[in-house]
């Protein structure tokens, strides 16, 4: 997607949403995604309206649709590889 190594590394699903996720150059919407894949991946039942309300200011239906199930199928992905001791390098 572009991004550098240093916003990369400043990423944190641990960060409470009022933590800049993605603090410096990132846009707002890509702020509001992340901290809606860290809500869906740390606790999905706590995926509020105010949350949808948010992604609709910046994306569309489809998009949400979209966002959301790249974050489970990685969510699912890193579940079985853990589960099974896969390492994801191949090594």
């Amino acid at each position: 997607m572009g991004f550098s190594s240093a916003q990369i590394d400043r990423l944190s699903c641990t960060a409470a949403p009022e933590d800049e996720l993605a603090a410096g150059t990132e846009s707002e919407a890509i702020q509001v995604a992340l901290r809606y894949a860290a809500t869906v991946t740390t606790d999905p039942h706590a995926v509020s309206d105010a949350d949808f309300e948010e992604l609709q200011r910046h994306y569309t239906a489809p998009q949400i649709v979209e966002l959301t199930c790249v974050v489970g199928m990685c969510n699912y992905l890193n579940r079985f590889t853990s589960a099974l001791q896969i390492d994801p390098t191949g090594s």
